[in-house]
């Protein structure tokens, strides 16, 4: 199997090392400007090189002009484009010429894992989640300052953090947005917001609460869900479940996995209608909901 891999900053090199580890692959080239690359490709040679598996992990703001290339030279390939999708909401009025995945890895968490099958026919009275931590210590050889979260273009919190959005949706349907805040509270120098609140609802759950920030000097990433008699948190972080009743507590502990592989492994399954991960229509969805809350 040859695989492509565009774009090579940290999340790149992360794919990179994770891909090669699945024995099928064969071949890695990497389309990047980086001329020190080892197994650099360079956009002349693509066509030729003519890969299975195609990952699209440059900047978010350069995504789209990459997917437009891949959709208009390559047909019938698996391509994972890294989340978020695109650094705004687009009407497509184009075929997808091949099959598209978006690289929210977290579906691959343990803790999201269990609670796909624990929420399967619940109804749930309240549902929250919240992720904070610091950008400042994102990344050890990037300064956030320049990082593409720090840009106003592309990064931002609703961009960055957008794993909220749709692992809410992968676990309890689609949801409508009451209300909405975001914005910029902190002294990171960054021209992005570096916080969101949402409130909204769908038909599992009447009250539904995403939130975030990324100047936080907690780190956290956590699930709160309330049944009528039991009480569930999962905590992302630290890999756990606890289930809380009136008498009983409950704690499960899992065992950390390299999602990322996971998500590759997956997304190369013969049987495309068992895959997991998250779809283009998906992705595209988690899109809309930005920019709709953007546009308030």
């Amino acid at each position: 199997m040859n695989v492509l891999i565009i774009g090579y900053g940290s999340i790149g090199q992360q794919h990179y090392k994770s891909i090669k580890k699945i024995k099928s692959v064969k071949n890695i080239k990497i389309l990047t400007n980086d001329i020190s690359v080892r197994n650099r490709i360079t956009i002349n040679n693509v066509l030729s090189y003519n890969p299975d598996y195609i990952i699209i992990s440059n900047r978010t703001k350069n995504h789209f002009k990459a997917f437009k290339f891949i959709n208009e030279n390559f047909s019938k390939k698996k391509v994972l484009i890294e989340k978020p999708l695109f650094e705004k909401f687009f009407n497509l009025n184009f075929k997808l010429n091949n099959t598209y995945y978006v690289g929210f890895n977290l579906r691959y968490h343990p803790v999201i894992v269990y609670l796909k099958k624990f929420l399967i026919g619940k109804r749930i009275n309240y549902y929250n989640c919240n992720c904070t931590s610091n950008l400042k210590y994102w990344r050890k050889n990037v300064t956030y300052e320049k990082s593409n979260t720090a840009c106003k273009k592309g990064g931002g919190a609703l961009l960055e953090l957008s794993h909220e959005f749709d692992y809410t949706n992968y676990l309890i349907g689609k949801y409508t947005i009451k209300k909405n805040f975001f914005g910029k509270l902190s002294n990171l120098k960054i021209s992005a917001e570096d916080f969101f609140l949402i409130i909204a609802s769908n038909k599992r759950s009447k009250f539904i609460q995403i939130s975030a920030n990324i100047f936080s000097n907690v780190n956290i990433r956590l699930i709160n869900i309330e049944f009528q008699n039991i009480s569930v948190q999962g905590d992302i972080i630290n890999n756990t479940i606890k289930i809380f009743g009136k008498k009983k507590f409950r704690k499960i502990k899992f065992t950390p996995k390299n999602l990322l592989l996971e998500q590759h492994k997956d997304i190369l399954k013969k049987n495309p209608k068992k895959v997991s991960a998250c779809s283009f229509k998906e992705a595209l969805e988690v899109n809309r909901i930005v920019s709709e809350i953007k546009k308030k």
